[in-house]
């Protein structure tokens, strides 16, 4: 929080990967208004959670509504890759909020929001849907992003996995490293996977969005290399502060990484990361 302070009094933007929820629902009454008084973004979770899930999501919102004809009403994140493995960090900090937090709500980041049901969004995706592990972390940031994107509108919001998620995943670990150069089995903060598993490390996610009235459909599937808590995280989270650095922000106040720069512009930032060979958006 000291660091949220001393960048506002600067004049400074603010970025960060934290996925506590109650923390960042805290964060955003204290300084959201500060912050867009002053023309800048306090930005969180822009780490694996949830900048992947909430860009999806805004990308393919957006394509429904380039027609005029009025924003989705129904969006749907589904991951079917997330080859990695979590830090001791993560596995701490989410120790420590299952212990002392109470579970966050999908709106607790958007207040004042009409709430509905995830039940329709669900339909976006015929296949078996799983549950995804960090869906009670992004759900929340997506909703605030719609809703400060398309107010007014009402919008049901799901995050699941498939099962080939978990086949790709069994498939990475069993690799023969992970006899000769197996992780830690009791990581601590500070320690995360060993490097090849950093460097052979991917995701893919997907996201679809429809308008219920016309049933017009945008679909945005995103592929990225690199482990997805470490090594991908580290690069996608700098390049958008990097980014948010050269352009400022065209959203002010406490934004979601999408809206902060605008989902068109991070994706083209995305896209010419690390040569282009790091990030792929197809539609």
């Amino acid at each position: 929080e000291n660091l949220i302070k001393a960048a506002l009094s600067t004049c400074t933007d603010y970025v960060d990967i934290a996925g506590e929820a109650a923390w960042k629902v805290e964060m955003m009454h204290k300084y959201g208004d500060e912050a867009r008084s002053r023309g800048l973004v306090v930005v969180q979770s822009a780490g694996l959670d949830s900048l992947p899930a909430d860009l999806v999501s805004m990308l393919a919102a957006e394509e429904v509504a380039a027609d005029g004809h009025g924003p989705p009403t129904e969006v749907a994140v589904l991951w079917t890759k997330g080859n990695g493995l979590a830090s001791g960090g993560t596995i701490a900090s989410g120790m420590y909020a299952s212990t002392h937090h109470p579970p966050s709500g999908p709106y607790d980041l958007a207040p004042g929001a009409e709430e509905v049901s995830e039940a329709q969004a669900l339909t976006l995706f015929k296949q078996v849907q799983l549950p995804y592990m960090m869906s009670s972390i992004d759900i929340p940031v997506i909703h605030r992003s719609m809703t400060m994107h398309f107010p007014g509108v009402e919008i049901s919001v799901s995050e699941s996995a498939s099962p080939s998620f978990f086949t790709n995943l069994a498939a990475f670990m069993a690799d023969p490293r992970m006899l000769t150069d197996p992780p830690s089995a009791n990581l601590q903060p500070g320690e995360g996977p060993p490097e090849w598993m950093l460097v052979e490390g991917s995701f893919t996610t997907e996201a679809r969005a429809r308008r219920s009235a016309d049933g017009r459909v945008a679909t945005i599937k995103l592929d990225a290399a690199g482990d997805p808590g470490y090594q991908a995280c580290a690069k996608f989270s700098v390049e958008f502060a990097l980014g948010l650095a050269r352009m400022g922000p065209a959203t002010p106040g406490y934004v979601t990484a999408s809206l902060a720069l605008g989902p068109t512009k991070l994706r083209e930032i995305l896209e010419k990361a690390d040569g282009g060979v790091f990030m792929n958006f197809t539609a």
